[in-house]
């Protein structure tokens, strides 16, 4: 279709062609520009970082649409390089880089501030668009103190920048009323791209119920303050350590050692009130003291034996604190079983005990198997009185040859407790004959080499015949010897060759070794 010249006179015109109900629009020498840009803030302390959104002048084609971002001052602002606005959109965003300061905050007025441009590049002396960004120094942001605190605790301070510091870092100036109450540093510095420090500030023990102002300062028109509170100190908690630890047991009738403790040092001498929740089987006092400096104190629950297991809750209170505790009695259990002497030796006594995690209620009779009756054996039950806690028995053992462990069990009811030791063998003397010589009448030794010393005894002197058989005998008394070192000389009144000296004839003593007991008259 033709559209005359002299009808347009430079004028653009849209077309539009519709053919079987089909409206395709084409846009003749429409071009896309950059409309705007802005910035999100338009202040900031350098470090920090900003957003920037343009807006171009028609929704961006199918391939998108390209945006080149500059800034006047890179060292303070750098925005990314490039932008890519999305197909069909009309708005995209970017950011913008600041950098620290190194300068004290207000001392430049006005602060210098950066040009951010956008333009499209395809037309490089196209319109551009600018936004002004002013980047500051860090300025002091803030402070915060960990309030209230009670009376002999430490509060926990930190100050804050608006943005990190610079390469040269931040010096912050500390100061507060009452200086000669507390303990805090006069100032506290921030490094290089950080932007908080910490510090910590500690009132006098004896201070409660206090205010204290904290100033922190960068310079004399960046300050800050805050307020910290000293209180009195409050009950924190109470416990009574056992076992389990989610609902400590105790035995009744034991005393239950328990430990209130405050959340801070006590200033002066600090009551807290006591209550129990079965006054009948639990007993407190009705006021335990924690002393002035201290944090904690200790406190005894006195206990009743019980037959069934209850329940006790113990509370602490000072100053609208509730503090407690819950525990369970129980009655009495076996706690353990022991043999005494350990080892013991073969034949001679032994004592048994028993003993019970606290007193019984009423008489119990345990039981006591030996895992070698031959040996020990406990032939009756040992009996605990009511209220007691012990009982005991004097048992026998054999005599033994060699050392045997033995296993003694107590039984009460399903539960037992167990004992290991030691029966060691029963010592015995062991005699033995020493000739010396035969001429003109046998001179000889006995000796006790045995671990046990050997009684008077008897020695027979045997006279054999050509064929070995006693044909005579003569007795001689032995005093008593003395285990391992013991001797006896002796001699014979008549010449005796071919004789035979035996020890302890009539076997009269348990000896160790009964074969060694003779020695011929050569």
């Amino acid at each position: 279709m033709d559209i005359p010249r002299s009808c347009t006179k430079g004028r653009r015109f849209l077309v539009v062609a519709s053919i079987m109900g089909l409206t395709p629009v084409a846009a003749l020498n429409q071009a896309i520009t950059v409309s705007s840009i802005s910035l999100n803030p338009a202040s900031v302390a350098g470090g920090n970082v900003v957003t920037g959104t343009v807006t171009i002048s028609a929704p961006a084609p199918q391939s998108g649409f390209r945006v080149q971002l500059g800034s006047s001052d890179p060292q303070r602002a750098q925005p990314a390089s490039l932008l890519t606005i999305a197909a069909g959109q009309l708005t995209g965003q970017f950011v913008i880089q600041t950098f620290p300061i190194d300068q004290h905050p207000g001392t430049v007025d006005p602060d210098p501030t950066t040009t951010i441009s956008a333009w499209d590049p395809s037309t490089p002396k196209g319109v551009r668009r600018t936004a002004s960004l002013t980047v500051t120094p860090a300025a002091l942001a803030g402070m915060t103190v960990e309030t209230p605190i009670p009376s002999g605790t430490s509060a926990d301070a930190t100050v804050m920048l608006s943005g990190p510091a610079p390469a040269s870092g931040v010096t912050i100036s500390l100061t507060s009323n009452h200086p000669s109450d507390r303990t805090m540093p006069s100032s506290v510095a921030i490094p290089p791209g950080a932007r908080t420090a910490s510090f910590v500030i500690t009132p006098n023990p004896e201070i409660y119920d206090r205010t204290f102002e904290i100033q922190a300062r960068r310079s004399s028109f960046d300050t800050k303050q805050t307020q910290l509170f000293v209180r009195i100190p409050e009950p924190e908690r109470l416990t009574c350590l056992g076992r389990p630890s989610n609902l400590p047991e105790f035995t009744g009738g034991n005393d239950v050692k328990c430990n209130v403790r405050l959340d801070g040092r006590a200033p002066f001498d600090y009551g807290v009130t006591l209550e129990s929740s079965d006054k009948d089987y639990a007993i407190v006092e009705k006021l335990v003291t924690v002393p002035n400096g201290r944090w904690d104190t200790d406190l005894v629950v006195q206990t009743k034996p019980v037959g069934q297991p209850r329940t006790v809750t113990v509370t602490g209170n000072q100053r609208g604190k509730t503090v407690s505790v819950t525990f369970r009695l129980v009655a009495a259990r076996l706690m353990r079983v022991v043999v005494d002497p350990d080892p013991a030796t073969g034949g001679q006594p032994v004592n048994v005990t028993v003993s019970l995690t606290g007193p019984t209620i009423s008489p119990l009779s345990i039981t006591v198997d030996s895992s070698d009756p031959s040996v020990f054996q406990v032939l009756t039950p040992i009996t605990i009185n009511a209220g007691g806690t012990v009982g005991g028995q004097e048992v026998s053992t054999s005599e033994l040859d060699q050392n045997r462990t033995v296993r003694a069990t107590a039984r009460l009811g399903s539960a037992s407790v167990q004992d290991e030791f030691v029966i060691k063998h029963t010592p015995r003397p062991d005699l033995l004959v020493s000739v010396i010589t035969a001429r003109p009448t046998a001179r000889f030794y006995v000796r006790n080499w045995g671990e046990a010393d050997a009684p008077a005894s008897t020695l027979e002197v045997q006279t054999l015949n050509s064929a070995g058989d006693v044909v005579g005998r003569t007795a001689l008394q032995v005093p008593p010897l003395p285990r391992q070192v013991g001797q006896a000389y002796l001699q014979l009144p008549v010449s005796c060759r071919g004789c035979r000296l035996y020890a302890d004839a009539p076997n009269e003593i348990k000896e160790s070794n009964e074969t060694n007991n003779s020695a011929i008259v050569q």
